[in-house]
């Protein structure tokens, strides 16, 4: 039996290139249909991991190339380190 595996909402999020927000309003437009949402008001969305490979290969074709997470979404992270330099280029 084939397991499937789970990822979460910021997961999506990373995958796409998109902020958690914009995952949770494409589930609320019913764009993504998660797995299963955990107990709670605030219970955390699963959602299939294959199933958001294909999304994000879709969009990768339909705009021609896959988008970058924005530069602010990866400092957030911790992720994005821009070059250091200081002004007129000197060390």
């Amino acid at each position: 039996m084939h397991k499937i595996e789970q990822i979460t909402t910021a997961e999506v999020a990373r995958e796409l290139g998109v902020d958690r927000t914009t995952v949770n309003r494409l589930v609320a437009r019913k764009v993504l249909t998660p797995l299963q949402k955990l107990p709670g008001k605030t219970g955390a969305y699963l959602f299939n991991h294959a199933d958001i490979e294909a999304l994000a290969a879709e969009r990768a074709s339909r705009d021609g190339k896959r988008k970058a997470p924005r530069q602010n979404h990866e400092a957030r992270r911790g992720a994005y380190n821009p070059p250091l330099t200081t002004p007129k280029g000197g060390q």
